[in-house]
């Protein structure tokens, strides 16, 4: 098929009247041609765009940028794109994007560049405001989520604290009755199924009622956190302390048979016996102990250490039984 080319006339018809910017730069990288559409938005003359004074329209921030960009395509010879802001006519900047194509002369020899431009600063602009409104949304997010993480630590602070007033005893600071059931399910198990012994220590401060009427609810509030304090300081860590009723405390040893629970009651009566209670002559508690065997359920384990108290009660107090 034969080819059809253009005129030179008709080049130039299609250059002057094209809806683009349109500029040509000779092998020195000096431009020699702009045309009407660049003029007409640059509102300067050939003349004045000719060489390098197409530059001095380059907004200062961008100058550095584009000439690099300019200059190392030329030196590579290939097709650069570049955005920059351009000073129109009315001295207003406008985002320009330019695209440089090396072009060569009938011979193959490289003449220089030819680029095309377009306004694109609606484009720039809202990209900028796209840019603009991820970063805000970004910073939201980050408030946001440092808030959320604040919160779920208060949350989990709170929860520690909820789950600690759930199994503790307010007044001593010691398990409440209802996890001492908790701990004494699992560890029923665990001696049964690894032969291991249990025992159960149960005591009862002596003249409790006497203590409050006496002295004021403060004492006796008082004595009941001395005798938690003493007695925890008295037990392993293995085992488990527990406040079972009003002036009742309980002890779980694990791993501990009736008779190493025995000399551990008998060291608990002592420890309280002589330790000295605000305001009080002294005070003393009974005690029952007893050891989990084969044929027990909870409940009569539980029974069997409240009647071993029991007798320590009816025995004259301040004793240890055993059952």
């Amino acid at each position: 098929m034969k080819k059809h080319f253009l005129s030179f006339d008709e080049y130039k018809i299609l250059v002057e009247q094209a809806p683009i910017m349109i500029w040509r730069a000779n092998t020195t990288t000096a431009c020699d041609y702009f045309n009407e559409r660049w003029l007409a938005f640059t509102g300067r003359t050939m003349e004045q765009e000719m060489g390098n004074g197409w530059a001095d329209g380059v907004h200062p921030d961008d100058f550095n940028a584009c000439l690099k960009i300019y200059l190392d395509a030329f030196q590579k010879r290939e097709v650069f794109e570049m955005e920059y802001r351009l000073r129109r006519h009315d001295g207003q900047y406008r985002w320009i994007f330019d695209r440089g194509v090396p072009f060569e002369d009938s011979d193959g020899k490289f003449s220089g560049y030819i680029g095309s431009c377009i306004d694109v600063t609606e484009k720039v602009e809202a990209r900028e405001y796209l840019q603009k409104m991820h970063k805000e949304l970004e910073a939201i997010v980050s408030e946001r989520t440092a808030e959320l993480r604040t919160k779920q630590k208060d949350l989990e602070e709170l929860n520690k604290v909820l789950e600690k007033q759930a199994i503790t005893d307010p007044l001593t600071e010691v398990y409440n009755r209802q996890k001492f059931h908790e701990v004494l399910i699992q560890e029923s198990k665990e001696s049964r199924r690894y032969n291991t012994p249990l025992s159960l220590i149960m005591l009862d401060i002596d003249h409790f009622k006497l203590i409050n009427d006496t002295h004021g609810h403060q004492a006796g509030d008082a004595v009941l956190k001395e005798i938690a304090r003493l007695i925890t300081e008295s037990i392993r860590d293995a085992d488990l302390l527990a406040r079972y009723g009003g002036e009742e405390f309980i002890i779980l040893a694990s791993h501990s048979d009736g008779n190493s629970a025995l000399m551990l009651a008998e060291k608990l009566k002592e420890n309280i016996r002589t330790a000295k209670f605000n305001g009080l002559h002294h005070v003393t508690c009974s005690f029952g102990v007893t050891q989990l065997d084969g044929a027990d359920t909870i409940d009569s384990c539980l029974k069997r250490v409240d009647d071993a108290l029991y007798r320590a009660k009816n025995h004259g107090r301040d004793r240890v039984e055993m059952l």
